[in-house]
């Protein structure tokens, strides 16, 4: 393409063919670097914007079952269809919506179990 520039520290002119895939040249009088001006096309992306879609995960619903799993690989017997668990000497029952019956500080520890497993 022909196009006349000026060189932005001499004002020398530049007439000479520019082919399209030049992005600067150097002026002839004083070797100053001269940016080649390119006409926006619709095809160039000037902007990318990423949308991120928020998939809410659904809350976990208590599963005995799956909490008898749970607690097996922490050491510990649960049986999932009576929900009874022995933690030594101490018997500790879990319903089957997770709510634990027997003595302190076993069922608060139980409690914390379920709501790390809730997590998961």
């Amino acid at each position: 393409m022909l196009e006349e520039l000026k060189c932005p520290r001499c004002s020398a002119p530049y007439r000479k063919k520019i082919p399209e895939w030049v992005t600067c040249i150097q002026c002839e009088n004083c070797g100053t670097a001269i940016l080649i001006p390119r006409k926006e096309t619709s095809s160039q992306v000037t902007k990318v914007v990423y949308v991120e879609e928020v998939v809410k995960k659904p809350q976990k619903v208590f599963c005995l079952a799956e909490f008898a799993e749970f607690m097996r690989r922490k050491g510990y017997t649960l049986d999932p269809v009576s929900g009874i668990l022995q933690m030594g000497t101490v018997v500790l029952s879990i319903s089957e919506d997770g709510v634990v019956e027997g003595r302190e500080p076993h069922r608060t520890r139980i409690e914390k179990w379920i709501a790390e497993y809730m997590k998961t």
